[in-house]
């Protein structure tokens, strides 16, 4: 056997001529590469290497050239290009062409400007170019009017269609052109989003930038904030009266900012129910936006809504279908204003408390509704109350209002009026204490007897009542409840004071405005036989009763009085000289008093009593003395009576016996003249 050891040839450490005319080829580590036979003559070497180059390889067919360099087939039939030993390029069986390792890039381009690569630490596959526009383009259309992909040098993403840019990123966010289709039967149209699979039309045939519809709860728009910080999710709207995008020129008074409305179908298309709109309230400038919050709806059978509520620029909350329009010092203020309902000018404004939504439930004495006058920092000041004055039923709802007000050193509000069922008012107290006066009184309790009580229609008779109540019960003739009362009696149109219940005391007649007192007869200290009192307690002397005149122009004049001393009574009537003229002598008393008539007689309501006097028509001398005219009777055809006041007739009385004193001392006179001759 002959062994030959070539130097030159990489990778090949011994060529071998053994017996039987074969030449071997062995590997520098001694493996045998290829073995040529004496038969054949010729063999196919596995692998060639052409200088330093080598490449193992599992099907051991490769060929090596330089440093590293190889090309290789692999047993699974897939062909390798490898560099410094390594493989970077497959052929699979199939075909396909494959770079195995990652970050190993496909440079394309004279520059190499286009790059193709897997980065196996981020698990991303990139293409990426260096210089100009990177564009992914489909195959069909031609010419400038084809459909690609572009990323540009200025950073910016287009999506183009026949050449024509649909959609582009900026610095700013997404410019869409055009419509797109997205997953979910969303997509965007002339410039609107819509989601659902058509555009829907509100009542006001109004699309909107944003159309939502679907079948279910889905076609809704829901904002969620995540953070730990102040942020908040919100809706807001704009509006400049500048034409020009970007641009402002002031809003006018009365300019809607932004309009929530609620739209339902009535079978043919959409009918608005209500809206919200935030407007303009006054004139703006610069840094001021005065603004309201008004509030529609639509009333059963309209189709367009009412203005209901508004809270103004001030934060006055005005009620009613239009602006309240508040008067008055109070009212101009008012920061919650109701106007009436439905639009009518006479119609009433109506703010209703509701308790619940069952009235078989509210038992006496629960709380339908509150009022409380409070203030921010100290509490509770006043409060108004309804409540169930009894069990409730349906048909049936008996109520009352209470009315508390918080005492001096307090701080929580006690009742201290109410108004029951009957519609009886009671001031400290929560019961009648006359309970027959119920729907008819006023009632304010002291802290000590006796009770006021306040009662109109009493008895059903026209009359009303001052009560002073010591007791309580519902006997209108006790006298332990009725201690002293004032009564109008409109039938009779008189006002009668009494004590002790049902006894009769002092009366005011309505009809010439006379005093009277009606009392009992009887005999003994007990009885009532005094019509009237009067008792100085102050000074033995005084006056009564004073009488005066203020008509036919001559001032306040005193024309009489009831005066008294210690012991005695005077009845006087005026007689200052300051107040007469004309003063005359009396001269034909005694001619005068002969007309007159004393009679005897007895009044008919009396005929066992015979008493002195005149007839009162029979008086001619003293006319004055005489009141009323003969025979006189009223409308009714009742009598008037004619009076005398007899001590007028004193004057003439002395007059006479002064003339009939003259003649007796003249008669004297010539008696005794007479009688001394």
């Amino acid at each position: 056997m002959t062994v030959i050891r070539p130097n030159s040839v990489s990778g090949i450490n011994s060529i071998t001529v053994q017996s039987g005319n074969s030449l071997a080829v062995h590997k520098a580590n001694g493996e045998i590469i290829r073995t040529i036979t004496a038969s054949s003559g010729v063999s196919t070497f596995s692998s060639i290497s052409v200088g330093t180059a080598y490449t193992d390889n599992s099907a051991g067919k490769s060929i090596n050239i330089g440093l590293g360099a190889s090309i290789a087939q692999h047993n699974d039939n897939t062909l390798t290009f490898g560099t410094a030993g390594d493989p970077r390029l497959t052929i699979t069986s199939g075909g396909n062409v494959q770079i195995p390792a990652d970050t190993v890039k496909l440079q394309i381009g004279a520059s190499q400007d286009l790059y193709l690569w897997h980065n196996g630490s981020t698990g991303n596959s990139n293409i990426s170019n260096i210089t100009g526009d990177l564009f992914i383009q489909g195959n069909n259309g031609s010419g400038t009017a084809v459909n690609q992909i572009a990323v540009k040098s200025n950073a910016a993403v287009e999506m183009n269609y026949q050449g024509t840019k649909k959609l582009e990123t900026t610095s700013s966010g997404i410019s869409v052109s055009g419509s797109g289709t997205f997953a979910g039967n969303v997509d965007c149209t002339s410039g609107r989003f819509q989601r659902g699979t058509a555009t829907v039309q509100d009542g006001d045939a109004i699309s909107g930038g944003i159309n939502i519809n679907g079948t279910d709860m889905d076609a809704s728009v829901i904002m969620s904030v995540f953070g730990n910080d102040s942020d908040f999710t919100r809706i807001s709207g704009s509006k400049s009266r500048n034409a020009s995008v970007g641009s402002h020129t002031v809003v006018n008074d009365g300019d809607v900012l932004l309009s929530i409305k609620g739209f339902g179908s009535d079978g043919t298309d959409f009918e608005e129910a209500a809206q919200i709109e935030m407007q303009v309230d006054g004139s703006p400038g610069n840094n001021d936006m005065p603004g309201r919050i008004v509030f529609k709806t639509t009333s059963d059978g309209a189709a367009s809504p009412t203005e209901r509520l508004r809270i103004d620029s001030s934060g006055a909350v005005n009620i009613g279908s239009n602006p309240a329009q508040a008067t008055g010092t109070h009212t101009a203020n008012a920061i919650l204003t109701a106007k009436g309902y439905p639009s009518g000018e006479t119609s009433a404004a109506i703010l209703a408390l509701v308790r619940g939504n069952n009235t078989t439930s509210t038992a006496s004495g629960h709380t339908l509704g509150r009022i409380v006058f409070s203030d921010k920092q100290a509490g509770e000041y006043a409060l108004i109350e309804g409540e169930s004055e009894h069990n409730a039923a349906v048909g049936d709802t008996p109520g009352r209002l209470i009315f508390a007000t918080t005492s001096d050193g307090a701080t929580t509000p006690s009742e201290k009026a109410r108004i029951d069922m009957n519609g009886d008012l009671i001031v400290h107290g929560t019961s009648l204490n006359n309970s027959a006066v119920a729907g008819q009184a006023l009632q304010i309790h002291g802290t000590t007897r006796p009770t006021l009580i306040l009662r109109g229609n009493a008895d059903g008779n026209q009359s009303g009542e001052i009560q002073f109540a010591d007791n309580s019960g519902s006997d209108d003739n006790n006298t332990g409840i009725r201690a002293g009362l004032i009564k109008y009696d409109h039938s009779n149109n008189a006002m009668s004071f009494r004590v002790a219940g049902t006894y009769t005391g002092l009366k005011i007649s309505g009809t010439n405005g006379r005093l009277e007192r009606t009392f009992g007869g009887g005999s003994g200290s007990s009885s009532d036989l005094d019509g009237m009192w009067f008792n100085n307690d102050q000074a033995a002397n005084g006056t009564f009763i004073r009488f005066w005149q203020t008509s036919g122009g001559y001032g306040a004049n005193q024309i009489g009085s009831i005066t008294h001393s210690a012991n005695n009574t005077a009845y006087n009537t005026s007689s200052d000289y300051r107040l007469k003229e004309n003063i005359n002598a009396i001269t034909d008393a005694i001619t005068r008093l002969k007309t007159l008539k004393p009679s005897r007689f007895n009044f008919k309501t009396e005929p066992s009593v015979t008493v002195d006097g005149f007839i009162a028509h029979e008086v001619t001398a003293v006319p004055e003395a005489i009141t009323g005219t003969k025979d006189e009777v009223d409308s009714n055809g009742d009598p008037l009576y004619q009076g005398i006041d007899q001590s007028k007739l004193v004057p003439l009385l002395t007059a006479a016996l002064q003339e009939a004193v003259t003649k007796i001392e003249t008669l004297e006179t010539k008696v005794a003249s007479l009688e001394g001759g």
